[in-house]
């Protein structure tokens, strides 16, 4: 099974063209981020949803800290620009993986097909998408953030709580759908498979692609695509590579042999592209 969750309520401002800046003082603003946002901007508020999910989903006791984690500090307008030019957007997902070998769990910004239902999700609203082995894929859909949302949310909590203190019964259906949680083998980001995009800023100059590409290929990384649209700074050029699909452990050790190429401006931005959700 696979339960992905997209919880992004910044995204809809940066695919709109806006300085980030902009983007979290809007969402300040509009109750969907704290005063101090680090839990929603760095994935932490959703890396504690997935968490949760996990471990009614799987039976596992799955803690946050298990869960490999990356906010949207870095993620750009530019992003959105590259990800629309390959019929793709950007949202931060949080993903739970059943492999023969365990849980591959990461909350991360992620492409994913604009022609998904997850990519229309949009502003305060959350998804949760779920796929059996033998069911068919379900979709739940609603608010996420917001001062009403949050607090029918709480409310409601309480409330079951006080019945079932009042009510309390031996045969009353259990959250869980395992009689007991098993510790939890955590399986590290490092075995999952994916397409790649792969974002540079560097400082124009000849032999730039052949030398990100011998890298690549080092690590056995084939080039699916590379895109640049125009830009009239060649001291700061973004530019992207795409990779087919490979494992997270040969991206990273392709990208740990760029880091000392001089050319670039900045580290590379790494995101998984889903193939279809």
């Amino acid at each position: 099974m696979k339960v992905n969750v997209r919880d992004d309520p910044s995204g809809q401002w940066l695919e709109n063209s806006l300085k980030f800046s902009v983007v979290q003082a809007a969402a300040q603003e509009a109750g969907y981020a704290e005063a101090d946002p680090s839990a929603d901007v760095d994935g932490f508020d959703a890396r504690s949803k997935l968490a949760l999910l996990s471990t009614l989903a799987y039976g596992e006791q799955v803690k946050p800290a298990d869960i490999y984690t990356e906010g949207i500090r870095r993620i750009t307008p530019i992003d959105f620009e590259y990800a629309h030019q390959l019929a793709h957007t950007i949202r931060l997902i949080c993903a739970a993986r059943q492999t023969p070998a365990g849980l591959i769990l990461s909350v991360r910004p992620s492409l994913i097909p604009q022609s998904t239902i997850l990519a229309s999700v949009r502003g305060a609203y959350n998804a949760v998408w779920v796929r059996g082995e033998f069911g068919a894929d379900t979709f739940y859909y609603g608010r996420g953030a917001g001062p009403h949302p949050t607090g029918v949310a709480v409310v409601s909590d309480i409330m079951r709580v006080a019945r079932e203190i009042r009510h309390s019964s031996a045969e009353r259906v259990s959250p869980f759908a395992h009689s007991t949680l098993t510790p939890h083998k955590a399986v590290p980001i490092t075995a999952n498979e994916s397409a790649y995009f792969l974002r540079f800023r560097v400082e124009d100059k000849p032999g730039i692609i052949a030398q990100l590409a011998s890298a690549l290929a080092a690590e056995n990384v084939s080039i699916d695509a590379v895109l640049q649209l125009p830009n009239a700074n060649w001291r700061n050029l973004p530019f992207v590579i795409t990779v087919e699909p490979t494992t997270e452990a040969a991206i990273r050790a392709a990208v740990a042999r760029m880091s000392e190429m001089r050319f670039l401006v900045e580290p590379p931005l790494v995101l998984p592209m889903e193939k279809a959700l």
